[in-house]
């Protein structure tokens, strides 16, 4: 990739920063997802005075224990480390796959709606290296917004888990698989297929659509855990994390040399 490629890369960097609409989006969701909703959860056990029973067959099968021998002190604690370290991490993958989707389809059709993207074309790079420099700044993005939302909600969390006396967060091996393995190939891969999508659609929210495939399998996931129907092991979680980066690598090395938008 050469030096005008780069260039892109820096100019649609600025181009997202300055749009305070996309950031206010990129922002609202993951503030709800990560600090209000794990905010109300904690507190909302805390001040519980009765026996959780609706939850006990589920950390009974989660945790193979009988949760009956607990003080409702501990069945508390055991509560919210289930939903900390099982059901928060999957929050993060929700958000790359967010963020990407909405630099994408910006990134694309927000070039052809302002009437920039001809111009585009007539700059002398091939369509695969825009593609892989639209794809790159959407992956940088995701990532970089990634951290800092993990971050942000590492500080707030602790503070409320200390007010409400329980137990301080620290990531396990999970966090870090769901964190940096599996968010990064479903940012990949949900960009490659918004780009791509991108060729036929004449508005952002019709390139956004592609992403769904990506959205629908993560939300069962996050339903399966509150339900107790799914239950996934640290290392199921590497090997499919994995094969997914690979999977997303390969999907986006493909369409990328097919990639072709006078076609």
């Amino acid at each position: 990739m050469n030096k005008l490629a780069n260039e892109i890369i820096i100019k649609d960097i600025h181009t997202i920063m300055k749009n305070k609409k996309i950031i206010g989006i990129m922002c609202l969701v993951p503030f709800i997802l990560t600090i209000i909703m794990p905010t109300i959860f904690i507190v909302s056990v805390k001040n519980s005075n009765i026996e959780i029973s609706a939850f006990l067959k589920i950390f009974e099968k989660a945790l193979n224990m009988s949760m009956g021998r607990f003080s409702l002190i501990e069945q508390k604690k055991i509560i919210i480390d289930f939903f900390i370290y099982n059901v928060l991490p999957i929050f993060f993958m929700l958000i790359p796959t967010m963020v990407s989707t909405i630099v994408s389809a910006n990134s694309f059709v927000g070039e052809r709606e302002k009437g920039t993207l001809e111009t585009l074309f007539l700059a002398p790079l091939k369509v695969r290296d825009i593609f892989i420099a639209k794809v790159k700044v959407s992956i940088l993005l995701s990532v970089v917004f990634n951290i800092v939302i993990f971050v942000i909600m590492s500080i707030v969390l602790n503070i409320v888990l200390y007010t409400c006396e329980f137990n301080f967060f620290f990531p396990n091996v999970k966090w870090w698989i769901l964190l940096i393995i599996a968010s990064l190939g479903i940012t990949i891969l949900s960009t490659t297929f918004v780009i791509k999508k991108s060729k036929n659609s004449d508005s952002v929210e019709e390139a956004q659509q592609a992403a769904v495939f990506v959205i629908l399998p993560i939300i069962s996931i996050v339903v399966g855990q509150f339900t107790g129907f799914l239950f996934i092991s640290t290392f199921a979680i590497f090997v499919v994390s994995l094969l997914l980066l690979l999977i997303s690598i390969m999907v986006m090395k493909i369409i990328s040399i097919k990639m072709d938008y006078y076609a």
